[in-house]
């Protein structure tokens, strides 16, 4: 790789950080027409597409470099990504599962031990009572839910180690709420990675808000939520149970909010024992509530898996493979990785 290429993909790179995406994909195109045979090029390229909400460009791109970069794990993983978000959700598990089957023939990385990303727990809970109060003014009868919820029941304020809030809320009042948060700065990020529910925003001031809708099983009469595309057999999408949610109304500093009236049922359905603290835990696959492990969930966890042991996060891999385990216990890549990670994890 010659200087002048190496100057155009750093531009390209630097040009992806500040979200001037049109700009970076004219570097990583100049970088591949040099040398098609750099990954990184590619890997950006794709990446970039998929920011920009062109996702058939992202999918022509990502399936080019599956064929151009044979066993490569990155490179397979961002196509299934790819795949997934256009909705091709089938596909999508045998290229996870491809992906996941190279990067456990090489050894993980070693997991970062720096300092968290910077969470303003007093300014950020200030910002979600804020919202809170604009929703129940605009006529949407939002509650805090999932792990804000834990954190403001459990530990009196937002979990320290918490890297968004959550806002529970009546799906058929998702558009509502959409307007209302957008009229005070939120902006959704990246399409929402093609999802309906929930809903993914960004604050001016960094902090990202998951809108979670709740609906009326049509066939169970059960209260749901999860994570929902349009277009595909509602079997496949994730689908976690709730109790039917009681609200009420509290007066605060910064308005009249909405908040579940029996909390602790809410997170006895989630987390199963909430009281005790489990880093470990993941939300989206290991949930008590869990409905099954469909399509939808099946892409979240081999894609989990695959960045865990690829970052190095093997205590928190262990923990998201015992659950896969549960559903799919005669699955023979899930097996192979248990065994990995048996050699490769500390005791």
């Amino acid at each position: 790789m010659n200087t002048a290429l190496n100057t155009a993909l750093q531009q390209g790179l630097n040009a992806l950080k500040v979200g001037a995406y049109s700009q970076a994909i004219d570097y990583f195109q100049i970088v591949i027409q040099a040398n098609r045979h750099f990954d990184q090029a590619w890997y950006s390229l794709i990446q970039t597409y998929l920011f920009n909400d062109q996702i058939d460009k992202a999918l022509d791109y990502a399936e080019r470099a599956y064929g151009e970069f044979p066993n490569h794990p990155r490179l397979a993983h961002l196509y299934a990504t790819c795949l997934q978000q256009a909705k091709c959700l089938e596909q999508a598990i045998d290229v996870y599962r491809q992906a996941l089957a190279w990067r456990v023939t090489q050894p993980p990385l070693t997991a970062k031990t720096g300092q968290p990303p910077p969470f303003n727990q007093v300014e950020n809970e200030r910002l979600l009572w804020q919202t809170l109060a604009q929703l129940a003014n605009a006529g949407v009868y939002a509650f805090a839910t999932s792990g804000t919820l834990l954190g403001l029941v459990r530990e009196k304020r937002l979990l320290p180690f918490d890297k968004d809030i959550d806002i529970g809320l009546p799906f058929e009042q998702m558009r509502a709420a959409i307007r209302c948060i957008e009229t005070f700065g939120w902006q959704e990020v990246h399409r929402s990675y093609g999802l309906i529910n929930p809903r993914c925003f960004r604050h001016p001031n960094g902090l990202i808000l998951d809108l979670c809708g709740y609906g009326t099983d049509l066939d169970t009469g059960e209260v749901i939520s999860g994570m929902w595309m349009d277009q595909v057999p509602m079997s496949w999408n994730r689908v976690t149970r709730y109790p039917v949610p009681i609200l009420k109304k509290q007066a605060r500093a910064e308005g009249v909010v909405w908040c579940l009236k029996q909390p602790e049922d809410y997170l006895n359905a989630l987390y199963g024992e909430w009281q005790r603290p489990d880093p470990d835990f993941d939300t989206v696959i290991c949930a008590h509530n869990l409905k099954e492990f469909s399509v939808l969930t099946q892409c979240f966890a081999f894609s989990r898996l695959f960045s865990l042991w690829h970052q190095g996060k093997l205590a928190k891999c262990q923990r998201l493979l015992q659950c896969c385990l549960h559903h799919r216990p005669h699955d023979t890549l899930l097996l192979n990785l248990q065994d990995k990670l048996r050699t490769d994890a500390p005791s």
